[in-house]
């Protein structure tokens, strides 16, 4: 992650950070895992660097992540980093088990008059056992940058014995900072981002086409 009180400006769909150096981030979603027993909730802020890596044309930065015990703080921490980031897009579970905790997020985004983000479901994405030989691999090759947090403590102890059902609990309840990396990795198979040509400096339109 970038330091904490950077200088956030933005530029149609970009957005330009100033910290220790200037960056652009062309994209930014967000994806969350909700809280579970024994585990807490977990989200993530991935902005797409704009800049080459050898393998991809937008390393993947992690902006904002963390962990917490309950939904409530979840949804504010969820919401906190979109507004800051400036990110659209956020990405969860919606089917299978977690049908009532979204119904109850909606109600909370409905009270808090929060506007202007879409929640997709990730029920149908790939789980960690096909998306972890991708993420090692785009650490390998530096499309990946981050710093030390939930998401690289995990990705440094998850193990092959780890990717199966332990104690009645699947790998994506065990490690859910590498599941909620995964669905974002997974979400630009879907919903790819398609970097528009800029015609002039007077007219910074970037997104989706």
């Amino acid at each position: 992650m970038i330091p904490r009180k950077p200088i956030i400006e933005k530029d149609g769909d970009r957005l330009i950070v100033q910290s220790r150096e200037r960056q652009v981030y062309l994209d930014r979603r967000l994806s969350f895992v909700w809280p579970d027993a024994g585990f807490p909730g977990y989200f993530v802020m991935v902005g797409r660097l704009d800049e080459s890596s050898i393998i991809d044309d937008y390393p993947y930065v992690i902006l904002d992540e963390g962990e917490r015990p309950d939904k409530n703080n979840l949804y504010e921490a969820v919401i906190a980093s979109m507004r800051r980031w400036h990110a659209k897009w956020m990405f969860a579970e919606i089917k299978g088990g977690w049908t009532l905790l979204n119904i109850n997020f909606a109600a909370w985004l409905k009270k808090m008059n929060v506007t202007g983000v879409r929640l997709i479901d990730t029920h149908e994405f790939s789980g960690i056992r096909e998306t972890i030989p991708m993420i090692r691999s785009m650490i390998k090759h530096g499309s990946i940058i981050m710093t030390e947090g939930p998401l690289k403590r995990q990705l440094s102890q998850i193990t092959s014995e780890d990717l199966r059902t332990s104690d009645g609990k699947p790998v994506e309840s065990r490690f859910p900072a590498v599941s909620a990396f995964g669905n974002i990795v997974n979400s630009y198979e879907l919903y790819p981002f398609k970097k528009r040509k800029r015609k002039n400096t007077q007219s910074k339109k970037e997104g989706y086409s």
